[in-house]
């Protein structure tokens, strides 16, 4: 038997939605967590009352049953060490962010599972992910907790009960690897049992000795902070790199952060793997003819156009095609204006539907979103919009072969990471920097290049 998923999924209700909302909006989540873990180090001041605590009360205690494929059982450790299954050593990856954090750090998962072939490979992610995950196939087991919130916009606090859940299915794995340069989800890693941790040190989380501070389990344990060059190349290469380093120094007990001229080393041929892999999966009939795919949303509201500019560009990009169809995707966009050439989809594809609508396209136009780097990743041509609230040079999506045209206003005051258009001091005017013209201009200049 092969657990492909665990869904560890909490839901909670209106009231502790509403509260968390109100939490946020007041700006106390940091000030809570600060008191939680005051909290948690006055009540518990020595390192080995926690660990008595931890393992004997609160992990032996919390039994949970869970049904698959017909048969019961308590956690993955009691799965691995069965009779009838090889017992392998366990890595564990933490990706438990949005889509195009997700996708972007495919090539550098796709290494490290070369790399740890004799590993039973695992990896936590958010609910929102689970379909991709699933198809791609590489795993052994997924895990999916909404441990962050699917809207960037929102926090998520789990409960104590939840994490300790989580820990206590997870069970204890050899290596664990955050390829979440946040520092947001160090109350997770507190509670987790492992021998060995990776993560990427930067200007926030350059404490290693917080971890050692916070670990409950762990005092033996071996916590590695990798600080890489820089943090200001594209973000692919940094996790890339982030796992380069890892296979170079994983025996080693000084990390030595230099990145070996090996040849084994090639994130064009991982592309190129995850890309096959993803068209394989995410494949459906075309109904449509040739077509572009145009998604006209991003997580947040300042990273798009307003509505009256997504107007005019959408009834600008339909008139400039004549024998190509246009498909509009996403959520919650409304557009009701009606061309020969114009198919509306938004509100009406699967995320699976919506991927193999891109999987078929000749090219993809998109804002700095997670299917941007969809697109990418499946090795299509596109044009991306960057409104100015982040970086292109460090955003861009990146693909193996497939052309890619990053269009980014030339403002001073950008990239600025404002997350709403209400805190923006100058009135948004990045938006209003880049010409509609110009997106449809590099457009058709990636199809007449596909037709040639």
């Amino acid at each position: 038997m092969v657990i492909n998923k665990i869904n560890i999924n909490k839901s909670f209700g209106k009231l502790r939605y509403l509260i968390i909302k109100i939490i946020i909006k007041l700006k106390l989540n940091r000030i809570l967590f600060g008191l939680y873990h005051l909290t948690i180090n006055i009540l518990f001041m020595s390192r080995y009352i926690r660990r008595f605590l931890f393992k004997y009360i609160y992990a032996e205690n919390i039994v949970r049953k869970y049904k698959f494929s017909g048969k019961n059982f308590i956690s993955v450790n009691e799965y691995l060490n069965t009779k009838n299954h090889e017992v392998k050593k366990r890595i564990l990856i933490l990706r438990p962010d949005h889509i195009g954090d997700l996708i972007y750090s495919l090539p550098a998962i796709y290494l490290l599972k070369k790399n740890f072939k004799d590993y039973s490979f695992e990896i936590l992610i958010g609910d929102w992910n689970k379909e991709i995950i699933e198809n791609l196939g590489i795993f052994d087991i997924v895990y999916t907790a909404n441990i962050i919130s699917e809207n960037p916009l929102y926090g998520r606090l789990p409960s104590v009960n939840e994490i300790l859940e989580i820990v206590s299915i997870i069970g204890s794995v050899d290596v664990v690897v955050n390829l979440r340069i946040d520092v947001d989800i160090s109350y997770l890693i507190n509670y987790l049992k492992y021998s060995k941790y990776f993560y990427i040190i930067n200007q926030t989380n350059s404490l290693p000795d917080l971890y050692n501070e916070y670990t409950t389990v762990n005092r033996e344990s071996k916590i590695i902070g990798i600080k890489l060059s820089s943090l200001n190349e594209n973000i692919s290469l940094v996790t890339y790199s982030f796992a380069i380093l890892i296979i170079n120094n994983f025996n080693e007990k000084l990390i030595k952060n230099e990145i070996s001229n090996n040849n084994n080393f090639d994130i064009n041929d991982d592309r190129m793997k995850i890309a096959n892999l993803l068209s394989n999966k995410f494949y459906s009939p075309n109904k449509f003819g040739d077509y572009i795919v145009i998604c006209p949303e991003a997580g947040l509201k300042i990273k798009e156009w307003n509505e009256l500019k997504i107007n005019r560009f959408i009834d600008k990009i339909s008139e400039s095609y004549h024998q190509i169809n246009i498909l509009l995707i996403g959520i919650k966009f409304k557009y009701t204006k009606k061309h020969k050439n114009l198919v509306n989809l938004i509100g009406k594809t699967s995320k699976f539907e919506a991927i193999s609508l891109i999987n078929n396209s000749l090219q993809f136009i998109g804002f700095d979103s997670g299917m941007s780097h969809v697109a990418a990743a499946l090795n299509k041509d596109l044009v991306v919009i960057f409104n100015g609230s982040t970086s292109f040079k460090i955003w861009e999506p990146q693909s193996y072969s497939s052309k890619i045209f990053s269009i980014s206003p030339e403002i001073s005051c950008s990239p600025c990471y404002l997350r709403k258009i209400s805190k923006c001091p100058n009135n948004f005017i990045c938006s209003e920097k880049i010409d509609i013209d110009t997106v449809v201009r590099n457009s058709m200049q990636l199809y007449n290049f596909k037709i040639l």
